[in-house]
């Protein structure tokens, strides 16, 4: 009997990732095959170790369908977010689950000095957890901007300087000695809610709203497609314009999101009100970079009643709710899931802001109503950097999109 096609046994395995267990006889209509081929798949998927029987389920007047269930130590695989200030890895196993971290890193600039900072820190993950480097099945790398292996130009602004490049994927695989996979944050939480997200994959029609340091963007699931878009552009929900006469936006555009509902938008404003001294500071930094610390310091500030703080987080929390609702007319899309460090401290008010816009649809009826949640891959950049590792455990066998080695040889 020939081996079934590696993507039909990465099917299967998807598959059990998401749903947990599954018979065989549930494998077949969730994957169109055959009974006569399913018997072959898990066949195969026992022997070499990357599923195992769980047990038996009800007994409707014949035999009992045995249940089956992903080996969890069958394979592990890293993942890794990268933001202008703070990188984060996390360690997850066959199944999905995380099963180590290390403490939240500075990020570092330059080519090779990030190949060393995701390099070290992988292998000190493995060691940390008691994993063998071999037993590691790649990294997934995620960031901002488009991370697409098949773009032969360099990305036009505001990527022109990005420091994560196909480059440093190819120098992280050559030191490590498996697959580094790029993907951009959003688009990496994105595709890892569909994994593990039985509302998401039920949904088939969302988008996920990331709020990181270097700004906000979205990943997009329509008809259970990550949308990409001809340059891997789509999503970018920051140049959305909530004021065509507002002020000229770096993109070329005006009055874009980007102007005021981003980190750096946030905290040029605070540093604007506390110049003026107008009411007791908010305590951010005077001039440089946005860094956690600031943010930090606007939310606490927010938290204890500042006036100025609480405003200004709940007109940026109306302006992101006004965007995603924008994204959600256009598609068509029944979730909106926030995700990333932007959010962290403030959920409840940027989720209410959401809430309140799909509660107002919902009254009036003239269009569709949402659901809104936190993203259930994690807290803060947490999310992106499972969503990255789930990237690596959903490649089909050397398929789902090339690794950055692939690309360059190719």
């Amino acid at each position: 009997m020939d081996r079934p096609p590696l993507d039909s046994r990465s099917l299967v395995v998807r598959l059990m990732r998401a749903h947990g267990t599954l018979s065989r006889v549930e494998l077949v209509p969730l994957t169109g095959l055959t009974a006569a081929a399913m018997t072959n798949i898990v066949r195969d998927l026992l022997l070499d170790g990357l599923i195992e029987e769980a047990g038996s389920l009800g007994n409707t007047g014949g035999k009992p369908r045995t249940m089956l269930r992903l080996r969890a130590e069958a394979g592990y695989a890293m993942g890794v977010t990268i933001d202008l200030s703070t990188t984060q890895f996390v360690l997850v196993d066959f199944a999905g689950q995380v099963v180590g971290r290390l403490p939240v890193q500075p990020s570092v600039r330059g080519a090779a000095e990030l190949c060393e900072s995701i390099a070290d820190g992988a292998s000190r993950l493995a060691a940390q957890a008691g994993i063998a480097m071999e037993k590691i099945l790649g990294v997934g790398v995620a960031g901002q901007g488009p991370h697409d292996p098949f773009l032969a130009t360099p990305a036009p602004a505001p990527y022109a300087d990005q420091w994560l490049d196909v480059g440093i994927g190819r120098a992280v695989e050559e030191r490590l000695h498996m697959p580094v996979v790029l993907q951009n944050d959003a688009n990496a939480v994105a595709a890892g809610e569909y994994s593990l997200s039985s509302d998401a994959r039920a949904s088939n029609n969302y988008a996920v709203v990331y709020l990181g340091e270097s700004g906000l963007g979205s990943g997009i699931v329509v008809d259970g497609q990550l949308v990409l878009g001809s340059n891997s552009y789509a999503g970018a929900i920051a140049h959305l314009s909530m004021d065509v006469n507002g002020p000229p936006c770096f993109c070329g555009s005006q009055g874009c999101l980007e102007l005021y509902g981003t980190p750096r938008a946030m905290i040029e404003a605070v540093r604007r009100q506390d110049a003026a001294g107008t009411d007791s500071p908010i305590g951010v930094s005077r001039t440089g970079p946005v860094t956690p610390r600031d943010l930090r310091a606007l939310y606490s500030a927010a938290q204890n009643g500042h006036p100025y703080a609480v405003d200004q987080v709940n007109k940026v929390a109306r302006y992101v709710a006004a965007a995603a609702a924008t994204t959600a007319g256009l598609l068509d899309l029944n979730l909106i899931i926030y995700a990333g460090s932007g959010f962290s401290g403030m959920e409840t008010v940027f989720l209410e802001a959401a809430q309140e816009v799909s509660d107002r649809f919902r009254r009036v009826g003239a269009r569709r109503h949402f659901a809104v949640r936190s993203s259930c891959l994690g807290s803060g950049n947490d999310s992106a950097a499972v969503g990255g590792a789930l990237g690596v455990l959903e490649r089909p066998s050397g398929a789902r999109g090339r690794t950055t080695a692939d690309a360059a040889r190719a």
